[in-house]
């Protein structure tokens, strides 16, 4: 498995999502890669296996990059979601990012679990922005590690 920016050719490939999900990555895609971060895993016959998306500030009013997808084929489970969380943080660090936040509904533990194994800490909480509704959400942050030039660059 590897994990490499969505080509629009993978659109196909993500049909497990739902409808609505789905847009949203096109619309990311379509919006280019200084408004959104979009990467996939594939598998050894370049079949994608999961995807990550992220807003880039200030697409959509963000101040810091917002992870609002992260999915992964419910067969293919077990370490492609960390990857993508991976693959995600090392591409915004190099963009000069310095966190990444998300939400996380309080009825998915599953999720919630990951994203603490991955260094997030709860921030607050409230609804998601993205989705509203009365569901109790947890806004989570990471503060991402800086690579050495990058530090020396933002100086």
């Amino acid at each position: 498995m590897r994990v490499r920016r969505i080509a629009t050719d993978d659109l196909a490939g993500i049909g497990w999502l739902d409808d609505g999900t789905h847009a949203g990555i096109e619309a990311a895609v379509a919006a280019g890669t200084e408004r959104a971060l979009v990467l996939v895993a594939v598998d050894d016959a370049d079949a994608v296996v999961g995807v990550v998306a992220v807003d880039l500030p200030p697409w959509r009013g963000r101040t810091l990059p917002w992870l609002w997808l992260l999915d992964v084929r419910p067969e293919r489970r077990g370490g492609v979601g960390t990857a993508l969380l991976s693959g995600a943080h090392g591409q915004l660090a190099e963009l000069g990012h310095r966190a990444v936040e998300l939400s996380v509904d309080d009825a998915n533990p599953r999720a919630a679990a990951l994203y603490l194994r991955t260094g997030y800490v709860g921030v607050g909480r409230g609804a998601d922005p993205g989705v509203g509704g009365p569901e109790p959400w947890t806004r989570m942050r990471l503060q991402l590690a800086m690579e050495p030039a990058q530090t020396r660059r933002n100086r």
